[in-house]
């Protein structure tokens, strides 16, 4: 810009505000024919402060660019240049750019990040990817100037270590101070946390789409680490192996694997049309099984919160009386998200999962240990939820397997279904079951022997907080499934010699639809043995209703009217005890551990139906 007439020149803000994109058409830009010389990002200096490369095809070295460091003004860090022009947003030393874009190939890969927000593409072969680590200003005794020295997040805990060393052997002996980690400006308007976010991102569509018959299936395995006795030292930070199933038939001969470190993200994105269960959805994993053994348990995070993709571990394992809950995994190793089953291990793991996979096909492979599934579906802000899916639980399919089926509501007609091995516990949270049909099932027929249903069970001492423990239990009493909240599930099919334990109204009523709020229980108009004997005076044949009697009608001819218990949950629940088989078994509804008044009606000939009170 200029100013022709001689006066003060003219001047402009400039921020970060590119969103640009550029098509070149018919353009293939593999085997690193966009590179670091014709693909630029420059400003002023007309220095590239980005990358965006290809990786050759016979593979080979790709790098990304370091971030650029400025000395805020103060002239704290040592070799680095000094800011002598102090923008008032930018009074700290900071780092900017070197955020880069790196595409491998089908070769043998070797990418590095370096410093920056970087993202790296994977690719078939057996590739060594490293996203890169972070700068932090080290403060030696005795010394003026801040070192600046590149580490990841263990190494700058762990200062001293062979490994820390490396990136500053001159720091062998010295007395550090302080460790501070450099914050980077993205705007050029303040600054933000210097830990730099590199993502890790293998995506269907670059090998055997979704919609070939053998699609590509990915697998993240999170198990470079070093243990310290039983302390796990995460020394490369985010960092494991991704298996590329390339025609997803889990056999092993056309498997490669790569190994991947210092990242902060990886990302499988897989599945096309609508990418649910039976119309392309994705199946990649998740294993955290040896993670599990070495820490004592692992949670992982399968929801669209913001904590979303977050795998943790319990430093001190899991010693708490109740479940496993999300407060007791503390130690976060990184993000993995796109998954939709997760392998666990020997510890005491949880897996939250919501409504962003309540229409995919997902599994849970746990192992020994307490292990405890979440549900905290929320398709919908307020009653009457009618979008909450059909929720059924079906117990021992197989062999230490159940699986959790949803149908119905906002996922339609997909029926999808979540295969649970070796868990312990499901915990329906959120508003899971709770869909305004009232056909949530517990289903027991695959346990011909008999089985045991107790919606309160007061044996199970160790329930998630704020919850009430269900059980499943054979008629020898061994646990077999606790399901928490199970008040929300409100038929029950069963074959063998079954028994179905119900709790007091103040568990069962906490059903989300129970008539408890004062005025829809009046409309329930039914004949029992409550107004057997109270006869309207204008008809001898006319007998009360439930709703007069509550109501105080005074023309009573025997007795006079009180206003009659509340009439909850009638008709709410049902028990078919005997769904498959022969009918001939010896089935049980006990009602013994409720504290309350009970009006039964069973029918036991459906052509001539008896009712009992």
């Amino acid at each position: 810009m200029s100013n022709l007439s001689g006066g003060v020149a003219p001047t402009a803000p400039v921020v970060n505000v590119s969103q640009h994109e550029v098509h070149l058409l018919d353009f293939d830009g593999r085997d690193n024919k966009l590179n670091n010389d014709n693909v630029l990002f420059v400003g002023e200096e007309f220095t590239n402060r980005a990358i965006l490369e290809t990786a050759l095809t016979a593979g080979g070295a790709l790098n990304g660019s370091e971030a650029m460091l400025v000395d805020g003004g103060a002239d704290t860090l040592a070799g680095v240049a000094q800011n002598t022009h102090t923008n008032a947003d930018l009074i700290t030393d900071f780092s900017v750019h070197g955020d880069d874009f790196l595409l491998g190939s089908a070769g043998l890969d070797t990418i590095k990040g370096l410093t920056g927000d970087d993202r790296v593409v994977g690719s078939m072969g057996l590739d060594d990817l490293d996203g890169g680590k972070n700068y932090y200003a080290v403060k030696v005794l005795g010394e003026t100037q801040a070192r600046v020295v590149v580490w990841n997040v263990w190494e700058a805990a762990n200062p001293t270590s062979p490994q820390s060393l490396t990136a500053d052997p001159t720091l062998a002996g010295k007395t550090i101070s302080t460790i501070t980690l450099i914050d980077q400006s993205e705007s050029g308007h303040g600054t933000v946390s210097g830990l730099f976010d590199d993502t890790l991102l293998y995506q269907q569509a670059d090998f055997n789409a979704g919609t070939s018959a053998t699609p590509t299936r990915f697998t993240v395995t999170l198990d470079d680490y070093d243990l310290d006795g039983t302390v796990v030292q995460l020394n490369h930070g985010g960092a494991g192996h991704v298996t590329v199933d390339l025609t997803g038939n889990g056999a092993t001969a056309d498997d490669t694997t790569a190994a991947f470190a210092n990242f902060e993200n990886v990302r499988t994105v897989s599945g096309t049309g609508q990418a649910v269960a039976g119309s392309g959805q994705g199946n990649d994993t998740l294993n955290v099984a040896l993670l599990s053994k070495d820490t004592g348990g692992v949670s992982y995070d399968l929801t669209d919160r913001a904590t979303a993709g977050e795998v943790n571990y319990s430093a001190d394992a899991h010693t708490s009386t109740t479940n496993p809950a999300e407060g007791d995994y503390e130690s976060l190793v990184m993000r993995v998200d796109g998954v939709e089953n997760v392998i666990a291990g020997l510890g005491d793991d949880l897996l939250m999962i919501d409504e962003s996979e309540a229409a995919k096909d997902n599994s849970f492979s746990a192992d020994l240990g307490d292990d405890r599934i979440e549900y905290q579906n929320d398709f919908t802000a307020a009653a009457p939820f009618v979008a909450e899916p059909t929720v059924t639980i079906w117990v021992n399919t197989a062999t230490n397997t159940d699986v959790v089926e949803m149908t119905g509501g906002r996922v339609g007609a997909v029926h999808a279904k979540d295969t649970l091995t070796s868990v312990e516990i499901i915990t329906l949270l959120g508003e899971t079951a709770q869909g305004v049909r009232e056909d949530d099932v517990l289903n027991v027929t695959a346990m011909t022997a008999g089985a045991i249903v107790n919606y309160n069970d007061v044996a199970v001492t160790n329930e998630t907080a704020g919850t009430v423990p269900g059980t499943v239990r054979t008629l020898g009493g061994v646990l077999e499934l606790t399901v928490e909240n199970l008040y929300q599930v409100e038929n029950v099919l069963a074959d063998g010699d079954d028994t179905v334990i119900l709790a007091s109204a103040s568990v069962m009523s906490m059903n989300s639809h129970t008539d408890v709020d004062g005025t829809d229980e009046e409309n329930i108009q039914i004949d029992s043995f409550l107004n057997f004997d109270f006869i309207n005076a204008d008809d001898l044949t006319d007998r009360l209703s439930l709703v007069e009697l509550a109501s105080g009608e005074d023309d009573v001819v025997i007795g006079d009217p009180t206003p009659l218990p509340q009439s909850l949950n009638f008709g709410q629940f049902h028990f078919s005890m005997s769904e498959v088989g022969t009918d001939t078994d010896s089935d049980t509804i006990d009602y013994s551990q409720a504290a309350d008044s009970i009006a039964a009606v069973v029918n036991f000939d459906q052509a001539n139906p008896v009712r009992v009170g």
